[in-house]
C-alpha cells in the first residue's frame, strides 16, 4: 500500500530497534520484520482458501493492480505502475512481475511463489531485474514450514548478499484455537553460528476471539524490553472499528498515544474508509493525515475471488481478507496538504479481474440456503432447497481451520455451544451445488 502514514510508522520504530540487530542491513531487515507480522495470519488463512478452491465457484480472478497518482492541475489520474498476477490451473498465483512507467512500461521487480501438494505456499523468492545483464537478480527468499495444523510454524529469511545462508527466521507461535499469540525474530552471523533472538511481538484476546491488543518488544541486555502496543476496539458488527498506537521513547513506561486509524463500513459491512490520525503534542488533539477510500462489486462475493498470497506488496488486499465481503474494484488516498490542512487526493489502486473457471470445478451451480437464528448461542439450523437431500457441511474458524464437518439435510438442528464466541464462515456442498456464508456465535 503506497501510504506515508505507515511509513512513518517503520521510521519511527526502527529508529528505536538500531543497534539492537546489527549484522543485517537495518531498513531491509526491518521492512521484512514489518512485512511478516502483517502478512504471516492472512497467508493461514488464505492458504486455507486455497485448499478449498475446490468446494467453491470461484470465477473472478484478480490479474493485474494498476497504480495510479493523481495530477491535481488537470485532474486526471497518471498511471505509475501496475503488478501482473500469473496463475496455474489450481488458481494458485505462481508470478507476480512489477512495471514501472518511464517514457514506457519497464519490467523492474518480480516474486516467484511455490506450493506443496496441499496447496500451501512453501517458499517465495523475490527477484529484481538487473539493468546491465537483463536477468533476475535474487534479493530475498522465503522458505514456510508448517504444524500439525497446516498453520506457518516458522519462516526462513534469507537475502543474496549473504550468498543465501539464513540469516534470519521468524518463529510462530498459537493457542489451542490456533490463533497467533507471538512471533519472535531472530538473526545470525554466520551459518554455523547459533541464532540470537532479537524482537518479539504478542497478541491478545478477548473471549470473543477479537484480538484487542499488540505488543512489540526488542531484547535488551538480559529481558524483553517492551516499546509500543497497539489496542484495538470492535464495533456491534464484529468488525474493528479503532486501532490506536501508544509508544514509549524514553522507556520510562510513559506511554503516549502517536497514532490511530479508524476503520468505516458500508451496509454490506465492507470496509468503506481508513481514517490515519497522529496526535498533536501542542493541543493534544487528534490531527487527520491521510485516508483511503474503497469502492466494491458488490454483486461478488469475497469468497468468489481468486487472490494471490504472497509476503509484502502494495497489494491493498493482502491482510484485508476479513474487513471487506465483495470485489474490491477501487483504492483511492488522500493526504495532507501542510498548507491548507485539507485531505487532497494523492493515488489510487484499480483491482482488474476476469473471469475464471477452475480446473476442479464442475460448472457448480449456486445453492439456496437460509440459517437462524443469527447470532446463534447453542443450535444453528439450515433451511435448505431440497428438504430431503444430505449435503457436507464445514464450519471455518478465522484461521482458517476447519473444525467442524459433516453430514446434514435441511431444518436439522446443529449444536454449536461448544465453539468459542466469534465469527465462522460455513461451507455447503453436495455433488451439483456450493453455498457459502458466516454466523456468529454469541
Amino acid at each position: 500500500m503506497k501510504n506515508t502514514f505507515t511509513l512513518l510508522v517503520l521510521l519511527l520504530t526502527s529508529c528505536l530497534l538500531m543497534g539492537q540487530n546489527t549484522s543485517l542491513d537495518q531498513g531491509h531487515t526491518f521492512e521484512v520484520k514489518e512485512n511478516l507480522k502483517k502478512n504471516l495470519d492472512q497467508v493461514n488463512r488464505l492458504n486455507a482458501k486455497q485448499a478449498f478452491k475446490s468446494l467453491n465457484a470461484i470465477f473472478h480472478q484478480l490479474d493485474s493492480v494498476i497504480f495510479e497518482n493523481y495530477n491535481e492541475n488537470d485532474q486526471s489520474w497518471i498511471e505509475d505502475g501496475i503488478d501482473v498476477y500469473h496463475y496455474n490451473s489450481k488458481g494458485l498465483c505462481e508470478e507476480v512481475k512489477s512495471f514501472s512507467w518511464d517514457e514506457e512500461w519497464v519490467l523492474v521487480d518480480q516474486q516467484s511463489l511455490f506450493y506443496d501438494e496441499n496447496y500451501l505456499l512453501v517458499r517465495q523468492v523475490d527477484s529484481t531485474l538487473s539493468e546491465e545483464t537483463g536477468n533476475w537478480i535474487p534479493m530475498v527468499e522465503f522458505d514456510f514450514s508448517y504444524n500439525e495444523e497446516q498453520l506457518i510454524g516458522e519462516v526462513l529469511i534469507s537475502y543474496q548478499e549473504d550468498m543465501w545462508q539464513y540469516y534470519e527466521k521468524s518463529d510462530l507461535i498459537y493457542d489451542d484455537q490456533g490463533r497467533l499469540v507471538e512471533l519472535i525474530m531472530s538473526e545470525k552471523e554466520t551459518e554455523n553460528s547459533p541464532w540470537q533472538a532479537y524482537s518479539k511481538d504478542g497478541y491478545a484476546y478477548d473471549d470473543e476471539v477479537f484480538l484487542m491488543n499488540e505488543e512489540s518488544y526488542y531484547l535488551g541486555q538480559a529481558e524483553w524490553i517492551l516499546f509500543s502496543f497497539t489496542v484495538n476496539s470492535y464495533n456491534e458488527n464484529w468488525k474493528i472499528q479503532q486501532s490506536e498506537y501508544f509508544y514509549d521513547e524514553e522507556q520510562m513506561q510513559d506511554w503516549e498515544s502517536q497514532w490511530k486509524t479508524e476503520f468505516v463500513y458500508d451496509d454490506q459491512n465492507n470496509l468503506e474508509a481508513e481514517l490515519f490520525y497522529v496526535i498533536d503534542e501542542d493541543s493534544n488533539e487528534w490531527l487527520p493525515t491521510e485516508s483511503s477510500d474503497m469502492s466494491y462489486d458488490d454483486n461478488v462475493d469475497f469468497n468468489n475471488l481468486i487472490l494471490p498470497v504472497f509476503i509484502g506488496g502494495d497489494l491493498f488486499i493482502q491482510g484485508y481478507d476479513l474487513y471487506f465481503n465483495h470485489m474490491l474494484l477501487e483504492n483511492q488516498y488522500s493526504s495532507i496538504n501542510p498548507n491548507t490542512n485539507e485531505l487532497e487526493l494523492s493515488d489510487r489502486e484499480r483491482y482488474i479481474y476476469s473471469e475464471k473457471e477452475l480446473q476442479s470445478i464442475h460448472h457448480l451451480s449456486t445453492l439456496e440456503a437460509n440459517i437462524y437464528p443469527n447470532p446463534a448461542s447453542d443450535f444453528i439450523t439450515f433451511e435448505l432447497e431440497s428438504p430431503n437431500k444430505t449435503f457436507i457441511l464445514q464450519i471455518i474458524n478465522l484461521q482458517g481451520q476447519v473444525i467442524l464437518e459433516e453430514s446434514i439435510k435441511s431444518h436439522q438442528a446443529l449444536s454449536i455451544s461448544k465453539l468459542s464466541s466469534g465469527i465462522y464462515t460455513y461451507c455447503i456442498k453436495d455433488d451439483v451445488s456450493i453455498m457459502n456464508g458466516k454466523f456468529v456465535k454469541n
